[in-house]
């Protein structure tokens, strides 16, 4: 019945639509042919590359039976520093996590040797990589929805505290010693320190050494702190060793040696069951053993879709820049020179301020301004008039445009000549984030409002209604509350989605489309402390603020 639904669906499609999708039940390597090329070019990150293949694999951030799988990389949790130059703080990708022990797998091969049934395949590993319980819930015991769905799951109460997510090294070791445990990770490892903190203070109950279950036991080499636990994971996902090796454990998880012969060969054979399309649900008669079947597949386990019948591809050594460089919040220099510009005279520029995707620095004419942008190192000249230094708060990545806050509650957006200004908020506007035609201000009245910004110089383009001055065109689609004092600082990622915005007292991170609260945190900054700058990271959707 699904499968008509979605022929119906296709068919009622745009043709030019239908040469770029997916046909209902036609292959889907097609499909990952792009995102390969992409990956080995280093457009795409391990990271994304990985989410990407989960997505073809039929796995869903929705789908707490067919979560996102990731690998662990590493196998160093035990060392004061980490030495991601060290092989030997890898872990072997091209082994599956019960072949990782030499002793532990002698015991696999022997239980698969021995093992003998008519009905039932033959198989190395009675528990699986990736499951409900074991690992979505497992691993993500502390955050909503996942603690209610595991408080279910243990008939209205947490499972003994023993048996929690408490420690990283003990659960590595668990994974790789115990016959009964080769789990994987999920994408949380590499993006979302949450996972890690008791921030909703669940009462877990204390082991049986006495200690307490709160916060999850970071390796000694992340200090105790979650941000830095996810930054070092994500430096080893993305690391050139581990771009060199990552292929082989795809091979295993959505690759050739998921089934058949070469699955054997690398001791990678699971339970029947885990495995898509091996039972017919439908063919089953009796409600019960259909209800048990359905039951077993969706709580112990499910292999993704083997969506690549030959050996993956290397990325090779091509060297890149880290995903993970990342500039302070807060940057300023105090003198910056170039050369004579197009006859114009040589400047000193001895003021200048940070302003997120630039660092402006302007003579003392207010005439003339250098952008020095942080990503491209280039520096450009831009004229504008600057009356106000300190109302000057972003200027886009072209360094074309320039906005500041007028002289009470107002915006003021420069492009070349054209000028704009736009009534903002009932009091002053205090922060601004600039992306694309993206422009989101906040303000002393404690609010933010998002905009859509268009330019053009002749405006000849733009509605009448919305159309301010001078071919510029500002709408608001969203206004954001939550904070109690002025907004000191704001940033966003479209990319995320997420707008995250600072005042005295607390940091919130907002759903850029919907308004959403998402994150409040509380920043308990003593005396006349304030928060500087605040950044957020394209890549993993994380932010971090720096105060005085």
């Amino acid at each position: 019945e699904r499968d008509r639904v979605m022929e119906t669906l296709w068919h009622s499609l745009p043709q030019h639509v239908q040469r770029k999708s997916q046909r209902p039940g036609e292959s889907v390597r097609h499909l990952v042919h792009d995102m390969t090329l992409a990956w080995k070019d280093r457009a795409l990150s391990n990271f994304e590359y990985l989410m990407n293949l989960n997505s073809v694999g039929g796995r869903s951030l929705s789908d707490l039976s067919q979560y996102p799988v990731f690998p662990w990389v590493l196998s160093d949790y035990h060392s004061e520093e980490l030495d991601l130059e060290r092989a030997e703080s890898f872990r072997d990708l091209s082994k599956p996590m019960g072949a990782l022990d030499a002793d532990r797998m002698a015991q696999f091969q022997e239980n698969y040797d021995s093992f003998d049934d008519p009905k039932i395949p033959k198989f190395f590993y009675g528990s699986h990589y990736s499951t409900m319980a074991g690992v979505v819930l497992y691993f993500l015991v502390r955050c909503e929805p996942f603690s209610s769905l595991h408080i279910q799951m243990q008939d209205g109460h947490f499972d003994y505290p023993d048996r929690l997510f408490n420690s990283v090294q003990s659960t590595w070791k668990m994974c790789t010693t115990n016959l009964s445990e080769v789990k994987e990770l999920t994408p949380e490892f590499y993006s979302n320190p949450h996972f890690l903190t008791n921030h909703n203070d669940f009462h877990f109950g204390s082991t049986q050494e006495k200690r307490q279950v709160g916060d999850v036991i970071l390796p000694p080499w992340a200090h105790n702190d979650p941000e830095i636990f996810i930054a070092k994971m994500r430096e080893a996902l993305e690391s050139d060793y581990v771009s060199a090796c990552l292929h082989g454990w795809i091979d295993l998880i959505f690759g050739y040696k998921q089934r058949g012969p070469d699955a054997v060969a690398a001791a990678n054979v699971f339970y029947y069951l885990t495995y898509p399309g091996t039972v017919d649900i439908e063919d089953i008669k009796d409600p019960a053993i259909r209800a048990a079947t359905i039951l077993q597949i969706a709580h112990f386990g499910q292999c993704p879709m083997q969506i690549l019948s030959r050996p993956h591809p290397r990325r090779g050594k091509i060297p890149i820049h880290s995903p993970l460089a990342t500039t302070t919040a807060v940057e300023r220099f105090e003198t910056l020179r170039f050369e004579n510009h197009k006859n114009y005279e040589l400047l000193d520029c001895t003021e200048s301020v940070n302003s997120g995707n630039a660092v402006i620095a302007w003579s003392e004419s207010r005439k003339v301004m250098a952008c020095s942008g942080i990503e491209s190192g280039c520096v450009d000249l831009v004229f504008f008039n600057v009356q106000d230094t300190s109302s000057v708060h972003k200027v886009t990545g072209k360094s074309s445009q320039l906005v500041q806050s007028g002289s009470k509650n107002s915006l003021v957006l420069s492009s070349h000549s054209v000028m704009a200004t736009l009534r903002a908020h009932h009091a002053k506007v205090t922060c601004m984030a600039l992306d694309d035609n993206i422009l989101i201000t906040g303000s002393d009245d404690s609010t933010l409002k998002l905009w859509k910004v268009f330019i053009d110089i002749d405006g000849e383009n733009l509605s009448s209604d919305e159309r301010v001055s001078g071919g510029i065109e500002m709408k608001s689609f969203l206004c954001l509350y939550g904070h109690l004092s002025p907004v000191t600082n704001v940033a966003f990622t479209s990319k995320f989605e997420l707008v995250a915005s600072t005042s005295k007292e607390r940091c919130l991170v907002h759903c850029l489309s919907t308004g959403e609260l998402v994150h409040c945190s509380s920043l308990d900054l003593a005396g006349n402390r304030t928060v500087r700058g605040l950044k957020l990271c394209k890549y993993t959707g994380g932010f971090e603020y720096v105060y005085d």
